[in-house]
């Protein structure tokens, strides 16, 4: 995937929200919440700077370390609440459960850390 810029990554978390937010869900807009919150999450030091970083200001890490926690936790509760309705042994779900595997791993990392 190529370099994105700051609207590029704005724009993907507005479409990510977007994603989220849709009900009911169809088995195409699961597959593309489960997606973004993957690209999400692997990219999450890139969203998180691009949100909190302001004037050329570097944000401080506490601030940066709660806004991770922040769109981990939403990414987790929605991706849950989908997979949690998939139980047919598709590559969906085990797409849903790479997603939740993901986020959980960098919120223990986190909470690690802090």
């Amino acid at each position: 995937m190529s370099a994105l810029n700051e609207n590029d990554l704005v724009n993907l978390i507005k479409q990510l929200e977007t994603a989220i937010s849709q009900s009911p869900s169809t088995e195409r807009d699961d597959q593309q919440l489960f997606e973004r919150a993957i690209w999400t999450v692997e990219n999450l030091d890139k969203v998180v700077r691009t949100l909190t970083d302001t004037k050329g200001f570097i944000a401080p890490q506490g601030r940066v370390e709660a806004k991770k926690i922040e769109i981990l936790n939403s990414i987790a509760s929605e991706v849950s609440a989908v997979w949690e309705t998939i139980n047919d042994g598709s590559e969906l779900e085990d797409l849903g459960e790479r997603a939740l595997n993901l986020v959980c791993g960098e919120l223990d990392k986190l909470n690690a850390l802090s």
